[in-house]
């Protein structure tokens, strides 16, 4: 950035300049002389930068101006109006904090003061590619949707424009390389700068597979047993079947070995295998267009009898809590246990292998939140066991039943007419609602409605609904939420609600309007 001039000119900003005239009588030499007006004077100073980042330093020039061209280098002393901001001192200025700074520079009786931005600290954002092969058209990456970066060859590589310290960046591909095809995925792609370059951005490059095929399974994961392997896999979308190949001792080769063909995951390996080898497997997805690539291999030996786990205990310190759309099952750790099963019944019945809600390979945490087709207002009874290779607990049943929680209830109707309270509410099977006036409970069923007769005129009820359920804990009904209204006993004749209702009569269709009370 190029050198800024200030001039200050009787105070006024004048063509990107301030300018200050200062006139001088001096007297003579004998000292009783006439003064005479010397030339017109004026302080210039010019700044390296125009606008300083954060912890970066600009120089300052300082010339006496006099008449219309002579020019006098100067020394000047110069104060900075936040020193926080900006720092003044012989050899230049320097940005400490982001703003907006005052220099006000001084020689004898003249004086110029200048703008100065300081600007937040920015950082490079780094991009590390791999994996590209040379293309006809090359990769382009976009960062924030604006700043491009062209790259054909494999390496480390900087975005032209700098983000500020606390900004996003997103990096994206704008442009995959094409002849040969590529796919170029990031790595690590958004985030916010915090004082440092961005370093971990990184882009992988592969050739490209036919989308219409599924990709390779993921997260093989195997359990051995005494007798047998149990192979899982993430399901792969549009997958219709997966070959499994395996091999003893070695990696399978897939031109050779015959692969068994499963529809889904998990893959058992049984019969006649040997304990004191090593056994090998990799996945491939299939469907009507063909094989996809392969997963990654993985291997495991058959667990020796003597060495054969016992199945874990049941599990203990079971709770259940509620809200409106979930349920949260918790429970304490088991020794030996690597997974939990969950069960979940209306009804308190040992359950069977269907009333799981728990996917095929458990959960190994030590706590479930279940929403899969719950019911507000159905009571529901929950059950977990326990699991690892050598087989599962006896199911334990949480100790309490329990309801969502419903929301919170509103009134439909608060009404007097004819010395009486008509209230209803909109109301969920299953839970109890109850009226209140004071401490005093007034109504307490699952229906909607509630009324009162034969009261004072002119009197003042407040009348509390709530509704309650089982929460889960310690068994008991908690309430859910409660509306609050008051009204005054009226003697006026009830109004009838009048409701049109349609009918056919002799193939005629007439409205005709009920009064309902």
């Amino acid at each position: 950035m190029g050198g800024k001039k200030t001039v200050i000119k009787d105070n006024i900003k004048l063509f990107g300049f301030l300018l200050i005239i200062v006139s001088s009588i001096v007297l003579n030499a004998c000292g009783g002389g006439e003064g005479s007006l010397l030339p017109k004077q004026k302080l210039e100073i010019e700044i390296g930068k125009s606008e300083l980042p954060v912890g970066e330093k600009t120089t300052y020039q300082a010339k006496l101006v006099k008449g219309d061209q002579e020019e006098e280098p100067v020394i000047v002393i110069c104060t900075s109006s936040d020193e926080t901001v900006a720092k003044v001192d012989a050899d230049g200025i320097t940005g400490l904090g982001a703003g907006t700074v005052i220099i006000t520079c001084e020689f004898g009786t003249l004086s110029v003061s200048i703008k100065l931005n300081i600007l937040p600290q920015s950082y490079p954002i780094q991009v590390t590619v791999s994996g590209l092969v040379f293309a006809a058209t090359s990769l382009v990456l976009q960062n924030n949707e604006q700043d491009d970066l062209t790259i054909d060859k494999n390496g480390v590589f900087k975005f032209g424009a700098q983000i500020v310290n606390g900004d996003a960046y997103h990096v994206s591909v704008l442009q995959q390389p094409v002849d040969p095809d590529q796919l170029c995925t990031v790595e690590n792609a958004s985030g916010n700068v915090s004082n440092a370059a961005v370093t971990n951005i990184k882009v992988a490059c592969t050739g490209v597979v036919d989308p219409r095929l599924p990709e390779a399974p993921k997260n093989l994961r195997i359990t051995a047993a005494t007798d047998k392997f149990t192979l899982h896999w993430d399901a792969v979308a549009n997958a219709e079947q997966y070959l499994v190949y395996w091999a003893e001792n070695i990696t399978p080769d897939l031109t050779t070995v015959t692969p068994a063909t499963v529809p889904d995951t998990p893959f058992i390996l049984a019969g006649d295998l040997s304990e004191s080898s090593t056994y090998h497997f990799i996945v491939v997805a299939q469907n009507l267009l063909g094989s996809g690539p392969m997963s990654a291999e993985i291997s495991d030996k058959l667990i020796p009898i003597s060495l054969a786990p016992l199945p874990p205990a049941p599990p203990s310190g079971l709770t259940v809590s509620s809200t409106e759309d979930a349920m949260t099952l918790e429970w304490e750790a088991v020794t030996n246990a690597e997974v939990y099963h969950i069960y979940r019944r209306e009804d308190e019945n040992t359950p069977v292998d269907s009333d799981r809600v728990t996917e095929a390979n458990g959960v190994s945490g030590i706590s479930y939140t279940d929403t899969n087709a719950l019911q507000a207002g159905k009571v529901y009874q929950y059950w977990i066991s326990a699991g690892n290779n050598a087989g599962f607990s006896t199911i334990a049943r949480f100790p309490t039943t329990v309801q969502l929680k419903p929301v919170a209830p509103r009134w439909a109707r608060v009404d007097s007419c004819d010395n009486t309270v008509y209230l209803s509410w909109q109301n969920i099977a299953g839970y109890h609602y109850v009226v209140k006036e004071g401490s005093e409970a007034l109504s307490e069923s699952g229906i909607n409605e509630y009324t009162s007769g034969e009261l004072t005129v002119g009197s003042t009820h407040t009348y509390h609904l709530e509704v309650t359920y089982l929460s889960g804990i310690d068994g008991g009904q908690v309430v859910a939420g409660a509306e609050e209204k008051t009204l005054i006993v009226s003697d006026a004749l009830c109004t009838p609600l009048m409701i049109t209702v349609p009918i056919t009569k002799d193939s005629v269709k007439k409205n005709i309007l009920i009064p309902m009370f």
